[in-house]
Formats: C-alpha cells, structure tokens, sequence
C-alpha cells in the first residue's frame, strides 16, 4: 500500500484534519497565514483560497468541537 504525504491527504484528499496539522507545522517555523497559501498554491496549482479556508475552517471547528464534548463528559462523571 502506497504512504500518501500529509499534504496530499489535506489537498487531494480534502482532509480537514490534515489541513490543520499542515497549517500549524507551518506556523511552527514561522509562516504566516499567506505565506502558507503562497507555498500551497505553488506546489498545488489548482487549489483556491476558498477551499483552503474551508478545509482548516472545518478541520479547526470540528476539533474544538471534539474537546468541548470531552471536557464536558469528564466535568459530568464528578
């Protein structure tokens, strides 16, 4: 079975999740939210700032989500 990269996930693949663990690698050595799509659009021709948006949109506001449902199951066991 073929190891398809993070990126490919998040582009190709339109893997929300993906997308947000690329975006916060990127933020980590020091690129900006533009120079991020800039780097994106010149590996992934094709891709739209709308669509980029949209993915860490839904990546980023389905994992709070997640935690808040955690933390509350963990508040409602006490």
């Amino acid at each position: 079975m073929k190891k398809i990269s993070l990126l490919d996930q998040a582009i190709r693949c339109k893997n929300p999740y993906a997308a947000v663990a690329i975006s916060d690698k990127m933020e980590r050595i020091g690129l900006n939210y533009h120079e991020q799509f800039a780097y994106l659009k010149s590996k992934y021709p094709d891709l739209t700032l709308a669509e980029w948006d949209g993915l860490l949109y839904a990546g980023e506001h389905d994992s709070e989500l997640r935690n808040y449902d955690i933390f509350t199951k963990f508040r409602r066991k006490k």
